[in-house]
């Protein structure tokens, strides 16, 4: 019921692919005079914006009401048709949710919908409220019958089973293919979307049914009141018949009273005349004269007629009429000579559009195959494209990775170059290189007192600028460069010139090293002291410690700002993917919206990609 008061005059048109179709039905059916009809063609209707209905679904409550476009189960071919007929009619499942969505609970909406009752209730956008229920309207609603649930509920059931079969696990572990499972989950999407469909219908055919009950309890009271009301109404007339029986036998004595009277009266009249009935030969008399009068009415019109007619004939002119009928015949011939030469010319103009039309389907093949393969090339073009993006991708990831090594070598050439200084340790240097060296070391000296006043701090602060050794061209990266270049390493192992593979290696040099080192502290140890000797080591220890604490303070500093600078740079990178999922995802919606048509319902579909997934937000974006 809900559904046919939502469509309304649209119940019964008739959907046609375009207008020129339409057309040719409604010159059928004039031609053939078999009533009217009203078309839908796809091709020209107009449907309310998508998101005009998404704003109607998100006022959905308690499932009491829901757009009536979304409880009609049809094809998608002519899911445009549907939406024109019923628009944005929300169907609701009684006058008081129909007025809660329409004015709010306070009286103050703003929703301008039109909303439709289970019952046929209708409050349209201006506000006006209409119920009852109409022959036609009951009519049109008996399509939706009992037998038409049970075979949807057989088909329900018929549909649970093979989904069932369908979603048992194989006895064996086999390789799906994406395209079956595609399939499988349209499936089970159709069928929930169909029981949906079915529980919906369900619900509004039991609540027809309720109304129906109700509405039969009414007129089974008025079938009793209207009895009773006959039954009055019998007896009233019973005792009328009674009186008007009385009255016709008063009628029929005062009738004879009269005839007496009369047959006195006239009693001598009769005998003077010979009439026995006064009253016949009043109408035999009455009747003549009637039919005399009559006949000579006719007599007079047919003279009237005839005289009329011979004056016609006589004023007519038959010469006249005939050379216009040659005129006439003349022009014809003329005409139709006409017709034929045009005749002629257009058959001969049709043989042509039939050689052009036979070419132009021959260029029209070519083309198509041509099409093929330049789609072909396309698709390999796209594909060789699509290798490359990937190549390039793990390029930059590659590079990534080695400017990651890159910077953490850095940091450890600087860091044992400034230790080499902190503990006073002469680096081997390239012969010529040793005057360059020491007025490196001396600027550098100068800019640590100059910058900090004190050792500790200005190690603190070059492991502070150790964020900067990504950037080649920074100032203390140029300047590990310079003195890296200057040490001479041909005094090195070969073991030790080559590169290490893994940290494991490293360690295992540095223990060496280590164990070296203790070494030649014992051996130092065990030899004669020298007391000037021992304080001046002492001094230099306790210097050494110092500025080992300030190293270790400083190295912690640099470790924590690494920290904190990964994590700002992580939840940056976090963010920006985060909304561009977000946009990604709103882009291919619009772009699918905006090239849905006749010829292509689902739409197109587009992507963004990123240039680099690490750092995005310093790379680009681009659009497929």
């Amino acid at each position: 019921m809900a559904v046919t008061v939502a469509a309304g005059k649209n119940m019964d048109a008739i959907v046609v692919d375009t207008k020129a179709t339409g057309f040719e039905c409604i010159q059928y059916l004039r031609e053939q005079r078999v009533g009217t009809a009203s078309f839908l063609p796809l091709d020209s209707l107009k449907v309310p914006a998508p998101y005009t209905a998404e704003r109607l679904r998100a006022l959905e409550a308690d499932g009491r009401y829901r757009l009536a476009a979304d409880v009609i189960a049809c094809d998608e071919s002519i899911k445009k048709a549907v939406l024109y007929a019923v628009g944005n009619t929300v169907v609701c499942d009684d006058l008081d949710a129909a007025r809660e969505l329409c004015f709010g609970k306070d009286g103050k909406s703003d929703n301008r919908v039109k909303a439709v009752t289970v019952s046929g209730g209708v409050i349209s956008k201006a506000g006006t409220m209409t119920g009852g229920l109409t022959a036609e309207t009951s009519k049109a609603a008996g399509r939706w019958d009992e037998k038409e649930i049970a075979t949807l509920k057989s088909r329900k059931e018929k549909l649970e089973v093979d989904r069932a079969k369908t979603a048992k696990p194989p006895k064996t572990a086999t390789a799906t293919s994406t395209a079956a499972q595609r399939n499988i989950a349209q499936l089970a999407d159709e069928l929930r979307n169909h029981v949906g469909n079915l529980k919906n219908r369900e619900q509004y055919t039991n609540s027809d049914r309720t109304y129906t009950e109700t509405k039969l309890k009414e007129q089974r009271s008025l079938l009793k009141a209207s009895s009773d009301q006959a039954d009055k109404v019998q007896s009233e007339l019973d005792a009328a018949e009674k009186v008007v029986s009385e009255a016709n036998k008063e009628v029929e004595a005062a009738r004879a009273a009269v005839k007496e009277a009369e047959d006195v009266v006239l009693q001598p009249f009769r005998e003077k005349t010979g009439l026995s009935d006064l009253r016949a030969y009043d109408v035999a008399v009455g009747r003549a004269r009637e039919e005399y009068v009559e006949k000579k009415s006719e007599l007079r019109q047919h003279r009237a007629k005839l005289e009329a007619q011979l004056a016609y004939e006589d004023g007519r002119d038959f010469v006249t009429p005939v050379e216009k009928v040659e005129a006439r015949l003349k022009d014809s011939k003329a005409k139709l000579a006409a017709v034929v030469s045009k005749d002629e010319e257009l058959a001969a103009k049709v043989a042509k559009a039939k050689a052009e039309l036979a070419q132009s389907e021959l260029q029209l093949e070519a083309a198509s195959k041509e099409e093929k393969v330049n789609e072909q090339a396309v698709k390999d073009a796209q594909k060789v494209f699509a290798d490359a993006q990937q190549e390039r991708l793990q390029v930059s990831k590659s590079m990534n990775s080695e400017d990651g090594e890159l910077e953490r070598l850095r940091g450890e050439l600087h860091e044992i170059l400034q230790k080499s200084r902190v503990e006073e340790v002469n680096l081997p240097l390239k012969k010529g290189k040793k005057g360059d060296a020491d007025e490196n070391d001396e600027d550098e000296t100068t800019t640590q007192e100059s910058g900090s006043g004190s050792q500790g701090t200005s190690q603190g602060s070059a492991i502070t600028d150790s964020t900067h050794f990504s950037q080649s061209d920074d100032r203390k990266v140029k300047k590990d460069k310079r003195a890296a270049a200057k040490i001479d390493f041909s005094g090195l192992k070969a073991e030790l010139k080559a590169r290490l593979s893994s940290d494991r290696d490293e360690k295992k040099i540095r223990s060496i090293f280590e164990q070296k080192l203790a070494k030649i502290h014992a051996e130092i140890e065990a030899m004669a002291p020298n007391m000037k000797a021992n304080d001046a080591y002492e001094n230099v220890g306790e210097r050494l410690k110092e500025s080992g604490k300030d190293f270790d303070s400083a190295k912690l500093k640099a470790r924590d700002a690494v920290a904190e600078f990964n994590k700002v740079k992580n939840l940056r990178a976090k963010t920006f993917n985060k909304a561009f999922g977000a946009i990604d995802t709103a882009l291919k919606t619009i772009y699918k919206d905006l090239t849905k048509s006749s010829k292509h319902p689902l739409g197109g579909n587009a992507y963004l990609s990123l240039d680099d997934s690490d750092e995005p937000y310093l790379g680009g974006i681009a659009l497929y």
